[in-house]
Order: C-alpha cells, then sequence, then structure tokens
C-alpha cells in the first residue's frame, strides 16, 4: 500500500480529534512524521511518567519538535512532591526549549513553581498563563518579560491552603500591560485591574465578600477598556440574596460599570434547605 501524500494527510488531519490523530500516526513512520506537529500541539501531563517522557523527548529528541507545542498543561495531581522536584530541572529545560509555546498551564504546588522558575530564562512569548502566584524574584522576572499575556487565570496553590499563591501585591507599572483577560480573587483584582485593558473579569470560584461590594465597581471601573464580561462568586443565606445582588448591580452601577453579559454563582452555606423553592423564592 502506497502512502497517502502529505497534503492529503494534512488535510485529514485538520478534521481530526486526538485519539484519531494517534491512530493515524500508527499507519507508517511517514504519516507519523507529517502529523506529529498535530499531536504535539496541544499536551496535557497528568503524572510523572507523562511529564518524563514529555521532557526528555523536547530535550533530546530532534530539534524541530520543540517548534510543536503551542498549549502544554502540567496537572499531575496525584504526583508526589518528592517525584516532582525531581522532574523540576527537566521541566525548566524544556520549557526553556519549546519557542512556539503560546498557553501555559502549570497546576503545580507553589514550592515546585518557585523552583523551576529560579534562574529560568524560557525562549517564548505567552498569551495564556494558568498558575498560583508565588512571591519569588524568578517568578516575578518572568512575568515582567512575558508582556504579551492576554489571558491570566490565577489558581490556589494545589498542595497549599486555599489562600497561598492567589495574591498579587504592588505589581511593577510594566507588568501585563496587554493583559485582556483575568481571573482571580477580589485582592488580585483590585492590584491588576488598574491601567490594563481588561475587557473580561472573572472572579471563579473565589467568593466575593460583602465588605468588599461597595469598592468592587469602583476596581473595575480602573481598567482603560470598558468591561465586556464579569463573573462574580457570592455568598449568603438565602433571604439576603435580593438585598446582596442589588448591592452588588449598585455598585456597578455608581461607577459606570456595564458589561454586555454578567454571571453570578451562588454559594449557599451548608445548612441551607436542599428545598429549590426555599431559593426561587428570593430570586422573583
Amino acid at each position: 500500500m502506497s502512502p497517502l501524500p502529505t497534503d492529503i494527510v494534512l488535510c485529514i488531519t485538520e478534521h481530526c480529534q486526538l485519539n484519531q490523530l494517534c491512530t493515524l500516526s500508527l499507519l507508517s513512520k511517514a504519516t507519523c512524521g507529517v502529523i506529529a506537529p498535530a499531536l504535539y500541539r496541544y499536551v496535557t501531563l497528568r503524572d510523572r511518567k507523562s511529564i518524563e517522557s514529555f521532557c526528555n523527548a523536547i530535550i533530546n529528541g530532534r530539534t524541530g519538535l520543540r517548534s510543536y507545542p503551542q498549549t502544554v498543561a502540567f496537572l499531575p495531581k496525584k504526583t508526589l512532591i518528592k517525584a516532582l522536584n525531581a522532574l523540576v530541572p527537566h521541566i525548566k529545560q524544556a520549557l526553556g526549549l519549546m519557542n512556539a509555546l503560546v498557553d501555559l498551564t502549570l497546576g503545580l504546588p507553589g514550592k515546585i513553581i518557585k523552583a523551576i522558575f529560579r534562574d529560568a530564562h524560557p525562549s517564548h512569548s505567552l498569551r495564556r498563563l494558568s498558575c498560583p502566584l508565588v512571591a519569588q524574584a524568578g517568578f516575578k522576572r518572568f512575568l515582567l518579560e512575558q508582556s504579551m499575556i492576554k489571558e491570566l487565570v490565577v489558581i490556589g496553590d494545589v498542595r497549599g491552603k486555599i489562600n497561598v499563591g492567589t495574591l498579587i501585591r504592588n505589581p511593577d507599572e510594566k507588568l501585563l500591560p496587554n493583559l485582556e483577560s483575568l481571573s482571580a480573587n477580589y485582592d488580585t483584582l483590585n492590584a491588576l485591574v488598574p491601567g490594563r485593558p481588561l475587557k473580561t473579569i472573572s472572579m471563579g470560584s473565589a467568593i466575593l465578600n460583602v465588605p468588599h461590594f461597595q469598592t468592587f465597581g469602583a476596581v473595575l471601573s480602573q481598567s482603560s477598556t470598558p468591561i465586556a464580561s464579569l463573573s462574580a462568586c457570592i455568598s449568603c443565606a438565602p433571604f439576603l440574596l435580593g438585598a446582596v445582588v442589588n448591592h452588588l448591580i449598585e455598585s456597578l452601577n455608581e461607577n459606570q460599570v456595564f458589561p454586555h453579559a454578567l454571571s453570578i454563582t451562588l454559594v449557599f452555606p451548608e445548612k441551607t434547605s436542599a428545598d429549590h423553592r426555599a431559593v426561587r423564592s428570593h430570586l422573583i
């Protein structure tokens, strides 16, 4: 059986999902070589073995492989800290070689992130970053160098306390000048929104506390462009729901913040009745 022409193989890969691409790569060595860029374009690493294998391929494989990955996510939720520590040199070296990387997710403990960015010099220019924020000179320098980041998702330290790795204080004026989308808690929003062209704001699962309602609208109004999409998370007893939501809306209106899309996630106390009718009566 003669191999398919390269242009036909490339056309086929544009309509394939990852599992289908993996099947195609088994047809022949030539076919595998053609679709290798598509196989490595989006990479998710969920355990020690996959991280080790991927980093080894980037470091010791053929040079062209380094330009394939565009989106890489490190998400080893169950890997021991000791094993992750051993992988730090490999992760650091691999990140420094992937010159086409634009989207990076680091679902790693803060201790590991600090080790990765200690004296690190990545060659890529990110557009999206998702990770905990760590107080370290190397990580701060990395953020300052990544001036093209448009989306930042701040997550908590995956092995630490819930409030660890979520804050940024006294940011440099030159930090993230092109930031358009930010997902973070109130304190980080308060630090990063002013003067940046933010269009999309999300608090993720971080709860906006009632004392911050007064200043929330004022914080958002400091974006250098109008907020187009806003997602907030609030927690209160059902009987306070109407007043709390009105308070939030008033804060936005008073500060001329009028998002085209507004999403509010409600988190009720543990002892709240499971009967939806108890909540519905306060929504109408």
